[in-house]
């Protein structure tokens, strides 16, 4: 096979040839240069490493044998030891036709095709199609037409815009032998109906009711509005556990206009209701009856923020978010009616005239809110984020903020040194935030809430080194040095950040790669149509509750015989 190894594998990494003399790059002559690894074609190449690494490539071609645009494919299982070479055939993308219908009528609705047994971290856009509405006198007509990779396994939802139609979800198989069933006729469907009878439904609300999935948030029923105190829905086949939600279809209603004119107003008055079928005596019943709870008057939420003592600048602007663990539903929230509320609000606050202080005001639904206060990264502060109780002092008083300082942001710093202990600069840093609260360890007496922290991006000087600035919270960190330079990303996992305004300083050696020689094809079929084809490595890694996810490890282009060389690292460190 002719790969990149038999030509000359520096050649190949180092395209194109014209490269900047600053530029620090993985070349030897002999294998005594190179340490642990071995001199292979004039680069250090790690020929075994000691902890393999589970890897997903996503492979995205400019364009399909046909010349027609290409899809993403996905090519998972690959167990990466040390350097070798892949050779990988490539599915090619089949139109096939499809009909959503109800009783042999036409419905308009979107359908998405989503590959199956993706790892979070790798996202895959959806392969999408739409319907229209229409009669027809020929049965036969397909609905609509969509590309899908032979031979690959999708998840097919169907979201019919009439809400009166449940969403539809199958797992289906492109194949052309087994003639892939992308087809739907909802009057053949054993759909579950049932009917919710609601008591308390204030009068001058229009309410709509409608079920979702428990885990993933997403529509498992059709919607229906409270009429004379009941709502009907259907469900999808096989659609349980679910939770009920209840919201008002008014935006923005005459008791938000009539809130007080010198704090700004949010967009509503009544919460989003919900409720788990797990809470109700019989989920699967024909009737439920549910008592709605009397939503709370809106209440003022005002104070002060404050930038941290060392912010390298002030700016007139900071806003400020309000996110609902739960409303205080019936009397400030004494009652426990099964039902929890959401509810979420913004505000700017303003910078006084008087001293550094910002001042708010919003309007909110009495609860338990995370307060979330972001400022511009050019202020070196981190965001303000924790839990406050909101509710309304017995007489009258307005609900106070009182002070919110932001932190002082803490820092990561690095210096890159590669094997001859050179600085590498001009390699581009990602700190990707994980948005997690579970797994972080803070100092005693704080009680931020770490879920809300930012991802940032900087890159490494003519010292190799560089400065970060991060909140509290955990974060995926990964080094791209520059193409040319023959070195592979190196990625720092589960980077948990628990202390205000500390500098986290390292070193990181730029250790020697494994290199993936590959090639890419569409078996017999001409290969000029994978020139510029892109390859993202990915490697499979298990947090600490046993939940599997995707890190970015790598990525090469394909020439146009389909071949490449993938620079991976030895190693995935877990923490800085």
């Amino acid at each position: 096979m002719a790969t990149c190894l038999s030509l000359s594998l520096a050649a190949c990494a180092f395209e194109p040839a014209e490269m900047e003399d600053t530029i620090e790059r993985n070349v030897c002559a002999e294998d005594a240069e190179c340490g642990d690894a071995a001199c292979v074609d004039g680069m250090c190449v790690a020929m075994e490493v000691e902890d393999p690494l589970q890897v997903m490539l996503e492979i995205t071609p400019v364009r399909a044998p046909n010349g027609e645009a290409s899809l993403p494919i996905v090519i998972d299982g690959i167990t990466v030891d040390g350097t070798d070479e892949l050779e990988q055939i490539l599915p090619f993308p089949r139109d096939f036709e499809g009909r959503i219908r109800s009783e042999g009528v036409p419905i308009e609705a979107e359908i998405s095709f989503v590959p199956v047994d993706t790892v979070p971290g790798l996202t895959v856009d959806p392969i999408t199609a739409s319907t229209a509405a229409r009669d027809v006198d020929d049965a036969e007509d397909a609905d609509y037409s969509v590309r899908l990779l032979e031979g690959a396994d999708y998840h097919m939802e169907v979201l019919p815009t009439d809400p009166m139609f449940p969403p539809f979800h199958r797992t289906v198989t492109a194949s052309l032998d087994a003639d892939a069933d992308i087809s739907v006729d909802y009057g053949e469907l054993a759909m579950r109906r049932q009917t919710f009878v609601f008591a308390d439904v204030p009068a001058s609300r229009t309410l709509q009711v409608r079920a979702y999935d428990s885990d993933n948030g997403d529509p498992v029923s059709s919607a229906a509005v409270i009429e004379d105190g009941e709502a009907t829905l259907l469900f999808s086949p096989g659609s349980m556990p679910y939770r009920l939600e209840v919201r008002a279809e008014e935006t923005y209603d005459q008791a938000a206009e009539a809130g007080s004119s010198d704090c700004q107003r949010s967009t509503g008055t009544f919460p989003i209701l919900r409720v788990d079928s797990e809470q109700l005596e019989d989920p699967q019943a024909e009737r439920i009856e549910l008592t709605l709870p009397a939503p709370p008057q809106l209440i003022r939420f005002e104070g002060t923020a404050e930038l941290c003592s060392d912010a390298a600048e002030q700016v007139s602007v900071l806003p400020i978010t309000l996110r609902t663990r739960n409303v205080l539903l019936g009397e400030q929230g004494d009652a426990d009616p099964g039902f929890i509320g959401m509810f979420t609000a913004t505000a700017d606050a303003t910078k006084s005239e008087a001293n550094d202080r910002y001042t708010f005001c919003v309007e909110v639904l009495p609860g338990e809110y995370d307060v979330v206060v972001t400022p511009p990264p050019s202020t070196q502060c981190a965001l303000f984020a924790e839990t406050r109780l909101v509710k309304g002092p017995a007489e009258g008083e307005p609900a106070s903020g009182t002070l919110l300082q932001l932190p002082r942001a803490a820092s990561l710093a690095a210096t890159l040194k590669t094997m001859d202990l050179s600085p590498l600069a001009g390699a581009d840093v990602d700190a990707i935030a994980l948005g997690r609260s579970d797994t972080i360890l803070l100092e005693e007496g704080d009680v931020s809430v770490t879920s809300y922290n930012r991802s940032g991006q900087t890159v490494t000087d003519e010292q190799g080194e560089f400065t970060l600035l991060v909140d509290l919270g955990s974060y995926d960190v990964t080094i791209k040095p520059p193409v040319a330079s023959g070195f592979a990303w190196q990625v720092r996992r589960d980077v948990n950040i628990g202390r205000r305004g500390a500098s986290f300083s390292t070193t990181i050696d730029m250790a020697s790669p494994v290199a993936i020689n590959g090639e890419l094809s569409y078996g017999a079929v001409a290969q000029d149509t994978l020139e510029g084809a892109q390859i993202r490595a990915f490697a499979v890694v298990e947090d600490a509750v046993g939940d599997k996810r995707a890190i970015a490890i790598g990525r090469a282009d394909a020439d146009v015989e389909g071949r490449f060389i993938l620079l991976l690292p030895p190693s995935i460190r877990e923490g800085w």
